[in-house]
C-alpha cells in the first residue's frame, strides 16, 4: 500500500509543478502563441465540441490524477515503465491545463492543437 501511496503523491508533484493556469480562455490562447480574443462560447465551439481540448469534472488536482493515471496507463500498454514516468510522458503529449476553474486535458497532439490556432489567425487576418 506504501508503493501506490508514494506513486500517487509523485504524480500529485509532477502535475502541480506541470499544470499551468490561465483566468480565462483568452489567457490559454496568448500562451500558445495567438492575439486572437474568442468568447467563451465560440471557445468551446472550436476547441471542445472539435474534442480537441476536453474538459474535465475533477474540481482538483487530486482528481485529475486519477484521469491521467488511467490516460496514461490507456495509451501505453503493457509498459515496463514506472508509472511516473508514464504520467511524465502522458503530460508531455496530452497537457492538462487549469483554464479559468476548470480543467482541461488536450485530447490531441499539439501540432493538431497548433494548426487549429494558426487557421484561426489565416481567418482573422482576412477578415481584417
Amino acid at each position: 500500500m506504501a508503493k501506490v501511496d508514494f506513486m500517487q503523491e509523485t504524480v500529485q508533484t509532477m502535475l502541480s509543478k506541470n499544470v499551468p493556469s490561465y483566468v480565462d480562455e483568452n489567457a490559454f490562447l496568448r500562451a500558445q502563441g495567438t492575439q486572437e480574443q474568442l468568447s467563451a462560447s465560440q471557445f468551446r465551439k472550436i476547441f471542445v465540441e472539435s474534442g480537441e481540448l476536453l474538459p474535465l469534472q475533477s474540481q482538483s488536482l487530486d482528481d485529475c490524477s486519477e484521469y491521467i493515471i488511467s490516460m496514461a496507463l490507456v495509451h501505453h500498454p503493457g509498459s515496463d515503465l514506472p508509472l511516473y514516468h508514464l504520467v511524465a510522458t502522458e503530460l508531455t503529449e496530452h497537457p492538462l491545463s487549469l483554464i479559468g476553474d476548470r480543467y482541461y486535458y488536450q485530447a490531441t497532439t499539439g501540432d493538431t492543437l497548433r494548426q487549429t490556432i494558426d487557421q484561426l489567425d489565416r481567418i482573422r487576418s482576412t477578415i481584417d
